[in-house]
């Protein structure tokens, strides 16, 4: 089954000099840290939403956030006027259809969405690849049968990774990671696309670990792929162990006996049963 479409943002960039931007400034000057906390703990709410945009078009949802920033509703409306005068949100858009949101917002948003619809195209050429098959310009001139064959497991191999690679980092990405890959975290996937497990099972392993981390610690924030690769490990390594259990799991065909004789006839390791017959 298809996992479902990734709505909004888990996260979105927060500069770190932010508290000296004017529009910030204004707010914290005013209403003290509480409006440092408004803007801050709308602009989580915003990001979230498949639009970006957060609907208060209802009393109930003010008297909601009033209470999410911890001030009354009188003082949440004030700072509301505040921000939309000092252009922290779009005031024609909260006029016209009571959402808050701005140009900004619409385009930090954008660069993510951008980003991940590339990993999710290049993933899917990179499914694509594997299940098509190898071509002629890959195959030897002459017709040596274990050479082609190896060059054909060598490129399915090779593709097979590329795939894992890209699901990995889509992963990666939806759930939260950072848009832009460090050296350290490219070496990281790749040494996990290496694993021999269906990428399905790593990226349920990165779930996994993901939704603990966020149980303990809900304000925090996994900036790196390599925080889930010792687990990612540790649970390779009890799989091939077979301490965890996996249905999905399919270990590599036995070879029979007849497929081991034929083998063994093309690499040549049977030639003293043709010199005895003659």
């Amino acid at each position: 089954m298809a996992r479902p479409k990734k709505e909004g943002m888990d996260y979105f960039p927060h500069d770190t000099d932010a508290v000296n931007d004017e529009k910030i400034e204004a707010l914290r000057l005013l209403y003290g840290n509480d409006g440092y906390a408004f803007y801050f703990i709308l602009l989580e709410r915003i990001y979230r939403t498949a639009e970006f945009e957060l609907d208060i078009s209802d009393a109930e949802t003010i008297q909601i956030l009033s209470r999410k920033v911890g001030v009354s509703v009188e003082k949440f409306e004030q700072m509301l006027e505040t921000s939309l005068k000092r252009k922290c949100f779009d005031r024609e858009a909260y006029e016209n259809r009571k959402v808050l949101t701005s140009p900004g917002i619409k385009s930090r948003a954008g660069v993510v969405i951008e980003k991940r619809k590339k990993m999710q195209k290049r993933y899917q050429l990179s499914k694509n690849e594997v299940s098509s098959p190898v071509s002629d310009e890959f195959l030897p001139q002459k017709p040596d049968r274990n050479a082609a064959e190896r060059t054909q497991s060598k490129v399915k191999q090779s593709k097979v990774k590329k795939s894992k690679y890209a699901a990995i980092e889509s992963a990666f990405l939806n759930l939260g990671g950072g848009i832009i890959l460090n050296p350290d975290d490219i070496a990281c996937i790749n040494r996990m696309a290496e694993l021999d497990v269906e990428v399905e099972q790593i990226i349920s392993w990165m779930k996994t670990k993901h939704d603990d981390f966020y149980r303990k610690n809900p304000n925090g924030k996994i900036s790196s792929i390599k925080y889930y690769e010792p687990y990612v490990n540790d649970m390779y390594q009890k799989l091939k162990s077979n301490v965890v259990p996996f249905s999905g799991y399919r270990p590599k065909k036995e070879e029979t006996l007849e497929e081991r004789w034929e083998r063994m006839k093309r690499e040549g390791k049977l030639s003293f049963l043709e010199e005895g017959s003659k």
